[in-house]
């Protein structure tokens, strides 16, 4: 059986929020199929928060024995994540999203 853990991060604007999924999701695909070909876009996209994406580019909390299923979800001013797999790198995704400006960061771990 699978680690299931959701995190919610609410943001200030429906606006942030919908620019945050667009970063989480260009970033996910980055950290699962590990193509350089949205290197470009991701710098670019965290060049908007004002961050680095170097920062961002640790993956080793990923156990590759079990790769991690993401579903990722946008309500209102909520950015809504779902993830399967253990090690499904929480603490990189948590500071993310504060990163980014969540003013509240709610994590719901099940097993």
């Amino acid at each position: 059986m699978k680690d299931t853990t959701s995190i919610i991060a609410t943001f200030d604007t429906p606006d942030t929020a919908l620019r945050v999924t667009k970063l989480l999701n260009v970033w996910f695909t980055w950290i699962l199929e590990g193509s350089s070909d949205e290197i470009d876009d991701l710098t670019d996209l965290f060049d908007d928060f004002g961050l680095v994406f170097d920062d961002y580019q640790d993956t080793d909390e990923v156990d590759w024995n079990e790769t991690p299923e993401i579903d990722l979800n946008l309500k209102g001013t909520e950015v809504i994540i779902r993830l399967e797999g253990k090690g499904a790198i929480i603490d990189t995704i948590k500071d993310l999203l504060h990163s980014v400006g969540a003013y509240d960061v709610t994590v719901d771990e099940e097993e």
